[in-house]
């Protein structure tokens, strides 16, 4: 789940970043977000990822992984016997679009609104609370246990805007406020298919700057470029909970390492990246930094159970002969909307 060491990337794979906002969660290569594994034979420099640690059995019980008849792999939190919080990327439909960077064309994953047909009512899906899990493997039937959708609800923020001004990347839905939220109620009960699971506590209570959080999610294991410069994620088949420890930015920090990328008046961005209905947590060095498969992921207060925020992207401000600054953007559950729509569908 954690910071890719971009050290050996060049100014090519950072403007790439910057303009695919390098939403956690999806890879330049594929316009679906999630957890989906790359084919090998890319041509992809891999690095190892820094900065998570394994899960252990029993700690932080409520998070769990799913996988959609689409494949999409997104983590979630169990709040309730049949209610799973997770991002609303994972479950939105998807688009592309195509932008010119320096004579070089990119394909960014957008959103056009409207729940994905594989998350709809009716739909079946796979969850596991195992912590180490592979999909595709024959082991499967063991590890994951299939579900039925009751209801899949998007944040009304991320689909008003959406309709508004159309196609968007998971970065301009957040430059813009959107929630980066999800609910899905299954029909089957969660604690009958798993013991050990249990219910994490939705706290609404305010999130102050400084606050230790801690992310956990089922993130790719490298990172590097392809051929044209572009960053990619490879993941192995299998897939490893892990989480790390972080804490909430201030304003002016949040400023500060975005002066690493940005140019002219950065107080604009990282108020955008702070309004609303998200924060901004630090990363790199020895703080954990998100990746594919995390999206969705429980971001607790501190050690506890306390669920706080929900998983949803990057942001890349890569310094100059660092191995970069990564800024983890998480939808808090403590503005006044987050809270009335969890209060209708999560409990």
């Amino acid at each position: 789940m954690f910071r890719p060491n971009t050290r050996k990337t060049h100014d090519g794979l950072r403007l790439a970043a910057h303009f695919t906002g390098l939403v956690a969660m999806c890879t330049v290569l594929s316009p679906s977000c999630g957890g989906q594994t790359e084919p090998d034979g890319l041509g992809v420099e891999t690095q190892p990822l820094e900065n998570g640690t394994p899960l252990p059995r029993g700690k932080y019980p409520s998070s769990l992984i799913f996988v959609g008849s689409n494949g999409i792999v997104c983590t979630g939190t169990a709040v309730a016997d049949t209610v799973v919080v997770t991002a609303a990327h994972c479950i939105s439909n998807t688009g592309t679009k195509t932008i010119d960077v320096n004579g070089q064309t990119i394909e960014l994953p957008v959103f056009t609104g409207g729940t994905v047909e594989a998350f709809k009512r009716g739909q079946t899906f796979r969850i596991s609370t195992d912590e180490r899990v592979t999909p595709s493997a024959a082991s499967a039937a063991q590890q994951f246990k299939q579900f039925t959708i009751q209801n899949a609800v998007i944040h009304y923020s991320w689909e008003a805007q959406i309709k508004k001004a159309g196609a968007l990347t998971v970065r301009e839905l957040s430059l813009g406020g959107a929630a980066d939220l999800a609910v899905l109620t299954t029909k089957e009960s969660l604690r009958k298919a798993f013991k050990e699971l249990r219910f994490a506590k939705i706290d609404t209570a305010t999130v102050h700057p400084l606050t230790t959080v801690t992310f956990v999610g089922y993130g790719c294991n490298a990172s590097g470029t392809d051929a044209q410069g572009r960053i990619v994620f490879e993941s192995s088949n299998t897939f490893t909970a892990e989480y790390g420890t972080s804490f909430v930015l201030t304003k002016d920090q949040t400023t500060d390492v975005l002066s690493n990328f940005y140019q002219g008046d950065l107080s604009a961005v990282a108020s955008s990246l702070q309004k609303g209905n998200h924060l901004m947590a630090g990363s790199g060095f020895s703080l954990p930094g998100l990746c594919p498969g995390d999206s969705g992921g429980p971001v607790f207060r501190e050690d506890s159970d306390s669920l706080i925020g929900v998983n949803s992207g990057t942001e890349y401000a890569p310094a100059a002969n660092t191995s970069g600054s990564l800024l983890n953007r998480v939808t808090r559950l403590d503005t006044p909307e987050v809270r009335s729509f969890l209060r209708r569908q999560a409990q």
